[in-house]
């Protein structure tokens, strides 16, 4: 199970007292990195893209799953997407 927008699980189990999640790299820098420098953007170009993260997480919540811990620090663009003009 790997939708569209979540990096792809490679493993995932117990180490030692804790539980780990192994996920593939994204190269790209970070939503909260692109606005550090951009700035905060206006609504037209904030819209897509909260958009394109909504249906990025739509099929982890029809499974009943939980993403967690979501901010702009876990947001990444891939290196060929940016942040809409």
């Amino acid at each position: 199970f790997s939708p569209p927008g979540i990096p792809l699980r490679l493993w995932s189990g117990r180490v030692e007292d804790r539980y780990v999640l192994v996920h593939e790299m994204i190269d790209g820098p970070t939503l909260g990195a692109q606005l550090a420098f951009s700035g905060p953007l206006p609504f037209e170009r904030a819209r897509p893209l909260l958009s394109a993260i909504l249906r990025a997480l739509e099929p982890l919540h029809d499974r009943g799953l939980a993403h967690g811990n979501l901010h702009l620090e876990n947001v990444i663009a891939r290196t060929n997407a940016a942040i809409p003009p």
